[in-house]
């Protein structure tokens, strides 16, 4: 089950790493990485890309302030598909501008 999750986690964060400005708080490299993951966008308010990915691309990641880091935090479950984590990654392009 966690090599799963190590899976679908390096699947969708290499994919995001194209994106402009895209800062990663979790070491992905660790065996000990599981699912949960933080990432911010350079520039980017990332209460508001919270808030589009939820209302107009039924995307649910959750806001995370953790001192001076403040970012995202994706947790795919051990059923999700790379297509919906492939879908995240289109999504988030397209509300940080980089369709």
């Amino acid at each position: 089950m966690h090599a799963r999750l190590r899976e679908l986690t390096r699947y969708w964060v290499a994919l995001a790493r194209g994106i402009r400005g895209f800062r990663l708080h979790t070491p992905v490299d660790d065996e000990q990485l599981a699912a949960v993951s933080l990432f911010s966008i350079t520039g980017a308010d990332m209460k508001h890309v919270e808030r589009e990915l939820r209302e107009r691309h039924h995307v649910h990641v959750k806001y995370r302030c953790v001192g001076p880091i403040e970012g995202l935090r994706v947790s795919p479950h051990v059923y999700t598909r790379k297509s919906e984590l492939l879908r995240f990654v289109a999504a988030l392009e397209h509300v940080v501008g980089q369709h």
